[in-house]
């Protein structure tokens, strides 16, 4: 093969070999999770449903204790403002674990949670233990939103 054919052929099979995707930073990611997740603490305490939901992609899914699943943004949000009419609730998240997907477009965080609210039957003051499992996925704007979101009461 003539020189010009080999350079030719060589500079063909580079532009053909796909690009190395950047490595994960999955330390940055895990972080960023965290952050949400505190802003997520942050925003019940203020009774903010709307801060709250904002957390959520539009098409996230909830699960609560002895509750129907609950689908979307909105559902999440009205779902949050009867959670906060309650004067006694409140609910903190503890990260115990976290991951990050290989390609770094989704993660979660594992871990428990405490819930207090008024027991609808005896009017009471309730203080309950829950463990969580979150779900979140990049999206195009660079924030993670939650996509599944599960709590499940720890027994005493």
């Amino acid at each position: 093969m003539k020189p010009i054919l080999q350079l030719i052929a060589a500079t063909a099979a580079l532009a053909a070999t796909p690009a190395l995707a950047a490595p994960v930073d999955t330390a940055k990611i895990i972080a960023a999770l965290k952050a949400v997740e505190a802003q997520m603490n942050a925003d019940i305490v203020a009774r903010d449903p709307v801060k709250f939901a904002s957390h959520y992609d539009d098409a996230a899914t909830g699960m609560n204790p002895g509750e129907p699943p609950i689908h979307g943004r909105a559902a999440i949000e009205a779902s949050a403002k009867q959670a906060f009419a309650d004067p006694n609730f409140t609910q903190t998240y503890f990260v115990d674990d976290a991951g990050v997907s290989a390609d770094g477009t989704l993660g979660w965080t594992q871990g428990h949670c405490t819930e207090t609210d008024t027991n609808p039957r005896t009017h009471a003051r309730s203080v309950n233990a829950c463990a969580y499992l979150t779900l979140f996925k990049l999206e195009a704007d660079g924030s993670w939103k939650a996509i599944e979101d599960i709590d499940t009461p720890i027994p005493h």
